[in-house]
């Protein structure tokens, strides 16, 4: 039934005929305690980080930006007081953060898909009973590199487990981001990265019961899951993949961020050149090993999820 490009995708549910166009991953919210840790641990890693930028809720982010839209962006509190007092006014980006770093979990706290209309996908998780707070409508000022400024403008929709899936510790946000304005001329060189990195590949969550998420991530993702070792959801261009954590170690040597609960544990970034990685991990010390084709890098101060770099060949 699946055939990845941005077509719809039929698929029988309760007896009637119903369509997923597949959306696609858009980026992934990682807390830091501070976005100098982040900025210098992904630099070692061979990355181009973003200058800081500042949102009007008392937060901020140095963001890692690949050339098919997606990207990692590292989050810090600027101003404790914004920061409450959005969270007491019911910012669900806010309360979502909050909620994560009080759990003191590592790996990514909110993983955001793209929007083409945000408004009507706050409706739609409404209608669907997974609404996860009120629609979000922010700006913020960016710098580019050359030092050109300029704005861009975001629309949020939230959404979240249902109570049985949230009974299985789910301190993850999710959320659709449409972009209301953006940045003339694209992200020009901040998508040129030293090692490599182009594109995600895929997402890797952990859970005790890959299943409990299920039916609220095919809602999400709208998208329509595959179970087997994993539970495996096919974007437009990505995947996210959900495993027991005993499996995630086995597959990678890696001990996994939780046990039990949802935790997004690890992205799978495409590069040029496994050896052009290494060479860079080489030389600036980076912890890493080699497992089924990957170069697999552990979570780390200012990084705390697990990177795997994968080569197309």
């Amino acid at each position: 039934y699946f055939a990845i490009g941005g077509a719809k995708h039929p698929f029988k549910l309760n007896g009637c005929e119903c369509f997923f166009l597949m959306r696609n991953l858009d980026h992934f919210v990682m807390p830091v305690a501070d976005l100098a840790s982040a900025r210098q641990r992904f630099s070692a890693l061979g990355f181009t980080v973003a200058t800081d930028a500042i949102h009007p809720f008392g937060t901020k982010n140095c963001c890692i930006f690949f050339e098919d839209g997606t990207f990692i962006e590292p989050l810090a509190i600027a101003d404790r007081q914004l920061y409450d007092a959005a969270d007491t006014a019911g910012n669900a980006f806010v309360a979502n953060d909050k909620t994560f770093r009080a759990a003191q979990h590592d790996g990514f706290s909110q993983i955001v898909i793209q929007s083409d209309d945000a408004a009507d996908d706050d409706a739609q998780y409404r209608e669907e009973g997974i609404s996860g707070g009120a629609l979000l409508d922010f700006g913020r000022h960016f710098t580019r590199p050359d030092g050109t400024q300029g704005e861009v403008a975001f629309r949020l929709a939230f959404a979240a487990p249902e109570k049985k899936a949230n009974e299985h510790d789910v301190k993850t946000g999710f959320f659709a981001c449409e972009v209301i304005k953006s940045i003339p001329g694209g992200r020009g060189a901040l998508v040129d990265h030293a090692n490599g990195a182009k594109v995600t590949i895929a997402i890797i969550a952990t859970a005790g019961d890959p299943m409990a998420t299920d039916e609220f991530l095919e809602l999400f993702l709208e998208t329509e899951s595959t179970a087997g070792v994993e539970v495996f959801y096919p974007m437009d261009s990505s995947a996210l993949r959900v495993m027991r954590p005993d499996m995630f170690a086995l597959m990678t040597d890696v001990k996994p961020i939780q046990t039990e609960g949802f935790a997004l544990a690890a992205l799978v970034i495409g590069v040029i050149s496994l050896d052009g990685v290494q060479q860079i991990l080489r030389q600036n010390y980076i912890v890493h090993h080699e497992k089924s084709g990957w170069v697999i890098v552990p979570p780390a101060a200012g990084q705390s999820v697990t990177l795997i770099f994968q080569s197309p060949e």
